[in-house]
C-alpha cells in the first residue's frame, strides 16, 4: 500500500475492464517521490515557457470523470526508432538476445560471438555481449538453421512427419532489431518443388529431395557486400511462426530442459532431456554445457512490439538461412542528441522547500487538496486558460507515467538509474502544475513512509486503507470517491 501511495498511479487504469482500479482511489495519491528524506528541495522555473512542452500537441479537453482519454489531451509520442545517446568516445559494449528456431551462429564485424548450445529443442533465446569500436560500421551476420532430415521433414520416425518452420528474432542494446531491412541468403531448401511434383510427401519421404547451394565466400567477414543472390528478409508474426517449446532452467541441476528428438518427437532419455542435444549416432542424446543466460524464454526477453520475426520467403522449406545487416558508421549514433543540464545554481533560500505532509497546517493541506481536485476535474484547455501554461490535468500524469513504462524500447522510468532522474522531472512537472492552480502552496508536500504515526490513512488525509466502500473503494478522507478514468487510449 505504501508503494501505491508514493506513486499514486495505477497502470491498471489502462485495462479495458470495469474492475475497481485502486478502489477508485486506493489508499492514496501522488505527493512526491521523496519518502524518507528529511528535507526536499526543487528548483523553480525561471519563467513559464508559454506553451505545451516541445513535441506535444496543443492542449485540449480531458481531465476528470470517466470515459475515454482522447487525442486532444497533451500528446506523448513513443518513438522506438530514436533514442538519446551520448557521443561515443571509445569502445562500446553491446548486449542483446537472439532466438532462432532451431539453431544459430552469430558474428559481429567478422568475429564469432556466440553459438546456440541447443541444436533442436527447447526453443531457447541466448543472451549475447560483444564490443563495438564506436567508429566502424556495425556488421551483423547470423546463420540460422531449422532442423530437417535429408527429406526436408522432421519427426520422420512417427506416423506424422511434418515440415518444420524456422524463424529468427533478435534485439540488441544499440537499437538494432530484426526486420525486413536484413538481407537473406538460402543455403538449404527442401523438399524441392520438383520432388514434390514427383510424389514427395509425408507418406512418401523417399521421393523427397533437399537442395543445398554453397555459402557465399566470406559472408561473415567485415566489408562483405550482398549482391542480387540475396533478398530482403520476410517478416512474420508469432501467430504464424510460433515460439515453439520454450525452455525451463533447472536451477538445482543447472541445466536447460527439455530436449526432444527431431525424429521421434519424444524427450531425449539422457539426463531427462536436460541440457542434451540430439545426435544421429546417439539416439539417447549428447550432454552439452549450457549456462542460464543461454536458456532464456524468448517470450520473456524478446517482444514483437520492438522487433520482428524474420525468415526467407518460404517459412517451411528453407532450412539453413544466412542473415546480414550493415549499419553504416554515419548512422550508428542516434539522431536525438542527449540534453545537457546547464541550469544555474540557485542561491540558498531561493529554492522551494517540500514539507512532509503531516507537518502542514490544516489550511496548507486544504489548499493542496483543493488544487488537486481542480487538476482532476477540469479539462486541460480550461486549466491552461485559467492557470497558465504550466497547468496539467491529473490524468495527464497518469498517461505520461504509463507511456514511459510501456515504451516499445522497454520501461524508460523504472528498473535502473533512470528511475531517479525521470521521476525527479516528473514530480517537478506535477509540482509546477499544482502551483499554477495555487502559488501560495509554495511546494509539493511529500509523504515519509518510514513515519507510521500519526497515520496518513485517516479522514484528515487519505482515508481508510483498504477502503471501506464496495470493492475496497475509498469513501472517506480528503479524496473520497476520487474518479478514475478508464479505457485510456495512449
Amino acid at each position: 500500500t505504501r508503494a501505491c501511495v508514493l506513486s499514486g498511479f495505477s497502470v491498471n487504469a489502462f485495462r479495458e475492464s470495469s474492475e475497481p482500479m485502486f478502489g477508485r482511489f486506493h489508499c492514496g495519491m501522488l505527493l512526491g517521490f521523496s519518502a524518507g528524506l528529511a528535507g526536499v528541495y526543487a528548483q523553480p522555473p525561471e519563467a513559464p515557457s508559454g506553451g505545451p512542452p516541445p513535441g506535444e500537441a496543443p492542449p485540449g479537453m480531458g481531465g476528470g470523470g470517466t470515459g475515454t482519454l482522447v487525442a486532444t489531451e497533451p500528446h506523448f509520442a513513443v518513438n522506438a526508432e530514436k533514442q538519446c545517446n551520448a557521443a561515443t568516445t571509445g569502445p562500446v559494449t553491446i548486449t542483446g538476445y537472439i532466438y532462432c528456431d532451431n539453431y544459430f551462429e552469430f558474428w559481429f564485424n567478422g568475429a564469432l560471438v556466440a553459438k546456440d548450445p541447443m541444436t533442436f529443442t527447447p526453443h531457447n533465446a541466448v543472451e549475447v555481449s560483444f564490443e563495438w569500436d564506436g567508429v566502424s560500421d556495425k556488421e551483423y551476420a547470423i546463420m540460422c538453421m531449422d532442423y530437417a532430415s535429408t527429406s526436408g521433414y522432421e519427426y520422420t520416425e512417427t506416423d506424422a512427419p511434418q515440415l518444420g518452420d524456422g524463424v529468427l528474432i533478435a534485439e540488441f542494446s544499440d537499437g538494432t532489431v530484426t526486420s525486413s531491412a536484413w538481407s537473406v541468403f538460402v543455403v538449404t531448401s527442401g523438399p524441392t518443388t520438383a520432388s514434390i511434383e514427383a510424389g514427395c510427401s509425408a507418406t512418401n519421404l523417399g521421393a523427397c529431395v533437399v537442395e543445398t547451394v554453397e555459402e557465399p565466400a566470406g559472408w561473415v567477414d567485415r566489408g562483405f557486400a550482398v549482391d542480387e543472390s540475396w533478398s530482403s528478409a520476410t517478416e512474420y508474426t508469432a501467430d504464424v511462426a510460433g515460439w515453439g517449446r520454450t525452455p525451463s532452467w533447472n536451477s538445482s541441476a543447472s541445466c536447460c530442459g527439455t530436449a526432444t528428438s527431431p525424429m521421434t518427437q519424444g524427450p531425449l532419455p539422457l539426463n531427462g532431456g536436460c541440457s542434451v542435444n540430439y545426435a544421429p549416432d546417439s539416439p539417447d542424446g549428447l550432454a552439452v554445457a549450457v549456462v542460464q543466460s543461454e536458456c532464456l524464454d524468448p517470450t520473456v526477453v524478446l517482444s514483437e512490439l520492438r522487433s520482428t520475426m524474420i525468415w526467407s520467403s518460404d517459412l517451411e522449406r528453407d532450412n539453413r538461412v544466412l542473415f546480414r545487416l550493415t549499419v553504416p558508421a554515419d548512422t550508428v549514433s542516434s539522431s536525438v542528441e542527449c540534453p545537457v543540464c546547464d541550469a544555474a545554481v540557485k542561491a540558498a533560500g531561493s529554492q522551494r522547500e517540500r514539507k512532509e505532509v503531516r507537518t502542514l497546517s490544516a489550511d496548507e493541506w486544504k489548499k493542496v487538496v483543493e488544487a488537486m481536485w481542480i487538476m482532476k476535474t477540469i479539462s486541460q484547455a480550461d486549466g491552461v486558460a485559467a492557470y497558465g501554461a504550466s497547468f496539467r490535468t491529473y490524468d495527464y500524469f497518469v498517461v505520461k507515467h504509463a507511456v514511459a513504462e510501456r515504451d516499445l524500447r522497454g520501461d524508460q522510468a523504472h528498473g535502473g538509474p533512470m528511475f531517479m532522474t525521470w521521476h525527479t522531472a516528473f514530480t517537478l512537472e506535477f509540482e509546477n502544475a499544482l502551483l499554477s492552480v495555487d502559488p501560495s502552496i509554495l511546494a509539493l508536500p511529500y509523504w515519509d513512509a518510514s513515519i507510521v504515526e500519526p497515520s496518513v490513512f485517516t479522514e484528515d488525509y487519505f482515508g481508510s486503507c483498504p477502503g471501506t466502500g464496495p470493492g475496497s473503494e475509498v469513501v472517506d478522507g480528503a479524496f473520497k470517491n476520487w474518479p478514475i478514468t478508464s479505457n485510456f487510449t495512449l
